[in-house]
């Protein structure tokens, strides 16, 4: 019995048909969606299930946004779906934002480890290949040299591997280490030095990004604060004086001053939540 590496190298070397990588996550979704929600799908590694249980919510926030216009005749309950999608949007980025910071506690590491192998003489794919022992089974690099190693095995040449490597982690030193390793590949040139010089970056990189976060951390609980503050207040209000509480709803103005207050506290929260998550 041959092994479906094997089938998967004679597939390519004959040309039967086109290879389809069943680790690749594109290929999952490639028909579903494209453009930027395309790739911030691939970067959180979201798989065919889990995109239709997302359509599902959003249509369940469509239907109740709809059921809910039609009984309270409130001009504000469609925006039940973009909060939804919103909701659903920020949940897809803050899982790409975590792959990635995954990825980053072993890369400097791997990229260490790397250089030295390659001081020792040895070359760099075999190199990545044997890394993946030296890393957790379960983490995000090892996944990353796995899917490696499956592509070489697949018979795709040096580049299509190389390219493939970190391609769904959206972190902005994976393209360096990618140009750095095919030029060597090519151009013969020194690839030790510059592993080691991009370890250096990335550690800058994972130091700057602390120091902002301890920088914010202060105004983090502030906003947390006030929109605590905020909804104790509204609770209070409810409890104390509910025939207030009702006219100020079946106001026209009232009910889109209090929409807009909510919006404002909601929208400053989230972005405070965000502001350390910036590409650094």
């Amino acid at each position: 019995m041959f092994s479906a590496a094997e089938l998967e190298r004679a597939r390519r070397i004959a040309g039967i048909t086109e290879s389809q990588d069943a680790l690749s996550i594109e290929a999952d979704i490639s028909k579903d969606l494209s453009g930027k929600l395309h790739s911030v799908l691939i970067k959180a590694k979201v798989s065919k299930q889990e995109l239709r249980a997302i359509k599902t919510r959003l249509c369940t926030y469509i239907i109740a946004a709809l059921a809910m216009t039609f009984i309270t005749r409130f001009w504000w309950a469609p925006l039940l779906t973009v909060i939804g999608a919103t909701f659903e949007y920020m949940r897809i980025r803050s899982r790409a934002y975590k792959r990635a910071e995954g990825f980053e506690r072993d890369y400097t590491a791997f990229l260490l480890s790397l250089a030295s192998a390659v001081r020792t003489g040895l070359d760099p794919l075999v190199a990545m290949n044997e890394s993946v022992k030296l890393f957790d089974q379960k983490s995000e690099i090892s996944g990353e040299l796995k899917q490696f190693s499956a592509h070489i095995d697949s018979g795709a040449s040096e580049e299509e591997a190389v390219q493939a490597f970190g391609a769904s982690i959206e972190h902005p030193d994976i393209p360096l280490f990618r140009t750095a390793l095919l030029l060597s590949r090519k151009e013969g040139s020194s690839l030790a030095v510059c592993l080691q010089r991009l370890a250096r970056v990335t550690r800058q990189r994972q130091s700057f990004r602390r120091k902002v976060k301890g920088a914010v951390a202060m105004q983090k609980l502030s906003s947390l604060g006030i929109a605590g503050c905020a909804a104790a207040i509204a609770v209070i209000q409810f409890l104390m004086n509910p025939q207030a509480m009702t006219q100020a709803l079946e106001h026209p103005l009232g009910v889109k001053l209090m929409a807009g207050g909510l919006c404002m506290v909601g929208l400053g929260v989230v972005w405070m939540l965000r502001l350390t998550r910036a590409k650094i």
